[in-house]
């Protein structure tokens, strides 16, 4: 990894804290999705494309890989966010980084599946030494198996508190939605019912609902993206390095 040089000592995540933190995600992620409007347009697509020819396969495989390029956005502008003078140098971030963030969450999920075949926890340990494989992936540029061991060095004596921090926490918030989401749906539903009477009435209300838990539930998750970013430039940080674009900012100072 990178070596902080003498000169560089303070972090730009000096500490970790969840509900300061995930608040500031939601300017991030309209940001985020105000840089990259043709691919959320595809995402919003897909979701309503689901519902409207929900026997037509591929629409969820099609979601997911499309959602790829806004979480490539999202973790870029988180790390600007924290690194500003980043912002005015784009050539130091990896180009078309998506791709292998697809061949990342492959291996890891293949890895994560396996691991569960054994008692579920080689499978919950797997997911976690590797939580940071893709935020590697899109700022350093480096191969997936790199990503992944550097992911684990990372996560070396860190697992419990990161895990707290990017999972555990963020489930728990997701829960709270789900719980107050379900209440209101089930209050519309019923009203609704009033109105839109008959099996395509309430077919219509339910497809709505879906929407609108599949739209909420994917804005909530991608709040929770720069939570990682944050974890993996506090712990480079924490171990004595820095991030290589940071590298590449203090070897550029002073050079025209």
């Amino acid at each position: 990894m990178n070596q902080l040089p003498s000169g560089i000592s303070s972090s730009p995540v000096p500490q970790l804290d969840f509900m300061s933190d995930w608040s500031k995600s939601f300017n991030l992620v309209i940001e985020a999705v105000t840089a990259a409007p043709i691919p959320v347009a595809c995402v919003l697509g897909t979701v309503m494309a689901q519902l409207a020819l929900p026997k037509v396969p591929g629409w969820g495989l099609l979601q997911t890989v499309i959602t790829f390029f806004v979480l490539s956005k999202l973790i870029q502008i988180s790390y600007k966010s924290l690194v500003p003078e980043s912002r005015q140098r784009p050539e130091l971030f990896p180009v078309n980084p998506e791709f292998k963030m697809i061949g990342a969450a492959i291996v890891v999920n293949i890895g994560t599946m396996i691991g569960m075949c054994f008692f579920f926890i080689p499978g919950i340990w797997f997911a976690m030494i590797h939580a940071l494989t893709q935020e590697i992936v899109v700022l350093e540029g480096c191969g997936v198996f790199e990503a992944m061991s550097k992911s684990r060095q990372l996560m070396a004596g860190n697992i419990w508190r990161i895990a707290t921090y990017c999972f555990l926490l963020p489930m728990a918030v997701g829960l709270v939605g789900l719980i107050i989401m379900g209440i209101g749906c089930a209050i519309f539903y019923f009203a609704g019912g009033v109105v839109m009477r008959g099996e395509v009435g309430h077919s219509i209300l339910i497809n709505m609902i879906i929407a609108v838990f599949t739209v909420f539930f994917m804005a909530l998750g991608l709040t929770f993206k720069p939570l990682a970013v944050r974890a993996y430039v506090h712990l480079m940080h924490a171990s004595g390095n820095r991030t290589g674009i940071e590298q590449q900012l203090g070897n550029n100072i002073g050079m025209s």
